[in-house]
């Protein structure tokens, strides 16, 4: 048979039900909040008329409690977004509706009411894809809404786990690691990864410095046959030089391509296309042999020639407009 409950159980039984069936008077707590306060006073009271007392451990329901009053991480992140939008929206004086307006036109539409819910926080996710489309609505760079720059010094980038937004940052941009990256822990694994991502994006940048460089040089070519027509001979030498001078970082900016995308390859990687003059060379050239060279975990080996200096560090030339001449040896072909 089984033991009687005694008054004091039935009454935080009561107790318990009550607060949680009148947890719409707090909205702060809601049902889910008062009822586990509710069990708290239950746990609290739990006395059988037999000489066995049970005893339940109030960290158990305390534990529930912040279960179910506290939001997970993935809306905690997505807070973060919606707040990024919500800031980033208004100081561009860009309405809700003229965002979901926007977001139509990109081909993926977000309701305003879907925006509304977003930024007031009553929904507790967002997509990848919508962290895109909302970005290019409001005219920001991705990453600027899963970040808070500006508005906080940390995030919790994964659960629990609060670091510098800076950290942060390089952490998710694939940046090589800084300083101790106290907060961030990463391995070779995450090194080894990054580089890829280092990789294309110099890869990127060179083939941009060799379009610059030889639209300078072509240029300048012809503003050296204007002068030489018009019997201004001092300036068409002077024209041919700095033409020479960009047609030389041209070709030192190629070198460097040749580079990455023999390591990229290497990687059993594809490389990003190439300008069609570019991918004619690089056909005719063929690919850059790459020698293996100590270099520590993950190193892929360096070119079997020396590689010449970064003309993004080098100073402007005299002329103000290009770069300085490379070292002789670096431009040979």
């Amino acid at each position: 048979m089984l033991p009687r409950r005694s008054k004091a159980l039935d009454g935080a039984f009561g107790d318990a039900v009550s607060l949680g069936n009148h947890g719409g008077r707090d909205p702060g707590r809601g049902f889910d909040g008062l009822l586990c306060h509710g069990l708290s006073l239950l746990a609290r009271s739990v006395i059988l008329r037999t000489s066995v007392a049970l005893v339940v451990e109030p960290v158990k329901s305390n534990r529930y409690c912040a279960l179910m009053t506290q939001p997970d991480w993935s809306a905690r992140i997505t807070a973060v977004v919606a707040s990024q939008v919500k800031r980033l929206r208004n100081e561009r004086e860009i309405s809700g509706q003229q965002l979901a307006d926007a977001s139509e036109k990109l081909g993926f539409p977000l309701k305003r009411s879907v925006l509304a819910n977003l930024e007031n926080g009553r929904r507790e996710t967002v997509s990848v894809a919508e962290v895109l489309a909302l970005a290019y609505a409001i005219g920001v760079p991705p990453i600027m809404l899963l970040l808070p720059f500006g508005a906080a010094d940390t995030i919790e980038v994964l659960p629990g786990q609060h670091v510098p937004v800076g950290e942060a940052f390089d952490w998710l941009t694939g940046q090589q690691p800084t300083g101790h990256w106290h907060a961030m822990r990463v391995g070779w694994d995450w090194v080894n990864a990054a580089e890829v991502v280092d990789e294309f994006r110099v890869h990127h940048a060179d083939v941009q410095m060799w379009e610059v460089s030889r639209r300078s040089s072509e240029g300048l070519r012809q503003q050296a046959t204007t002068a030489r027509k018009s019997g201004d001979s001092a300036r068409a030498e002077q024209l041919d030089s700095d033409a020479d001078q960009d047609a030389r970082n041209a070709e030192l900016m190629w070198m460097r391509i040749r580079q990455f995308r023999a390591r990229i390859r290497r990687r059993k990687l594809r490389p990003p296309p190439l300008p069609v003059a570019l991918a004619s060379r690089e056909e005719a050239e063929g690919p850059l042999t790459m020698a293996e060279t100590p270099g520590g975990p993950g190193s892929l080996g360096t070119a079997v020639y020396e590689t010449a200096p970064d003309p993004l560090t080098s100073a402007a030339g005299p002329n103000g407009h290009g770069m300085d001449t490379p070292s002789e040896g670096g431009t040979d072909q």
